[in-house]
Formats: structure tokens, C-alpha cells, sequence
């Protein structure tokens, strides 16, 4: 399950603020990535899945201790709305970056045992409808819709949910997750952005992905 982007949207409604990226040197950048690798040119690159891509240099990464704090509050979150124990120790965080409180990039994979597991498709429907619920639960006012989307000739499942002010139709922010089975690895991201010049850049990002793992 893409646990990661679930907590972190969840922890934008909840009453504690996180503290917001600031400028960050490539280095810097470098040394908040647990998975992965970012090369001098700003190509971000996760061998697992053979998945690359080119990162906006001005977009802050999400520090270490920054994802901490917001994962475990979004977790507490979904266990306490949805009555459920989350087992997060197979997560791994690729790539995350947060330019402001509602404009981010996230994404994770988790190796997925299909034997153990299920269809992975029948999974992912169960995410989405997590989501929903929780939100549902934490009375947010959204609409949603599902659909696929084509990156580098893979398909890719999608979630697009627009979340609104309370009590009013005008757009909190917008949020879409990408999710797909590659190299046997449970992959998802997500963006999130209230504006087009952020999600012009967000989605520059996602349409620029290329995976050599076709699988």
C-alpha cells in the first residue's frame, strides 16, 4: 500500500503545521533521498523499477525528519478513522518534494508479494477507497474520479480528487495519484498543487518520467 502520500495529504487538515522546505543546496537535496539517486544534472533515478526523471532544481526536498513527523500524524489518522493497524516497515520513500504547504511531489514503492497478497489490482481499488473514506470521515469536502493515464507507453492507474474549503465549492487544491505495478514493486505518485504554475511544473515531472523496467 502507498502509505507515504496518504500522510502526509492527511497531515495538510490537521491542526499542527509542518515546517516548510527552505533552499536547499544539491547536496543537501542529496542527503534526504533513502532510496534512490540524484545525479548533477538534476535526474533523479530508482534502479528498482527503472524509473527516471528530471527534478525541478527550485523545489525543495522533504527533509528526513520533516517526513517523520508528518507520516506518523497522518498514520494516527487513518488507524483512529478507519479502525485499522498500519504496518508501514516495507515503505520505501523515493523522490518527495514540497515547494509549500499545498504543492508537493511525493512517491514510494513496496515490494508486493502477489502470492501472499492478491491481485494487485483489486489492492489498489482498496487504496483508493481508503482514501476516500478517510477523508469522508475527517468530513473534508472533495470529489473524485478514477481513471488511467499513459506515461512512456506504461499505463497508469489514476486518482484525481479535488478538495474543497469547508463549507464552500471554492478549490482548497488538487491532488492526483499515479499508481502501478512494476518490477513486482507496488508503485505510486502523487502530486498536489492549487495553482497552474506549480502544476504546469509538477506535471512537466510526471510526463518526463521514463521506466525502463516494462514490466
Amino acid at each position: 500500500m502507498q502509505k507515504l502520500p496518504i500522510f502526509l495529504l492527511l497531515a495538510l487538515f490537521l491542526p499542527t503545521s509542518i515546517l516548510l522546505g527552505q533552499a536547499q543546496t544539491l547536496d543537501e537535496k542529496r542527503e534526504q533521498l533513502t532510496n534512490g539517486i540524484l545525479d548533477d544534472n538534476f535526474i533523479y533515478a530508482c534502479k528498482l523499477i527503472g524509473w527516471k526523471l528530471e527534478v525541478n532544481s527550485s523545489w525543495p526536498f522533504m527533509t528526513k525528519s520533516e517526513k517523520e513527523r508528518v507520516t506518523e500524524r497522518g498514520k494516527q489518522v487513518i488507524e483512529e478513522t478507519q479502525q485499522i493497524t498500519i504496518d508501514d516497515s516495507g515503505l520505501k520513500e523515493l523522490l518527495n518534494l514540497r515547494k509549500d504547504m499545498f504543492n508537493s511531489f511525493l512517491s514510494t514503492i513496496e515490494y508486493y508479494d502477489s502470492t501472499a497478497l492478491g491481485n494487485w489490482h483489486k489492492h489498489n481499488a482498496e487504496l483508493n477507497n481508503l482514501i476516500i473514506n478517510t477523508f469522508k470521515d475527517k468530513n473534508i469536502e472533495f470529489t473524485h474520479l478514477e481513471g488511467k493515464k499513459t506515461i512512456d507507453g506504461l499505463t497508469l492507474n489514476t486518482l484525481d480528487v479535488v478538495l474543497y474549503k469547508p463549507g464552500t465549492k471554492d478549490v482548497l487544491m488538487y491532488l492526483t495519484m499515479y499508481t502501478r505495478l512494476i518490477n513486482n514493486y507496488d508503485f505510486g505518485m502523487t502530486i498536489t498543487y492549487n495553482n497552474d504554475s506549480d502544476k504546469a511544473q509538477l506535471l512537466k515531472m510526471v510526463n518526463q518520467s521514463t521506466f525502463s523496467i516494462r514490466r
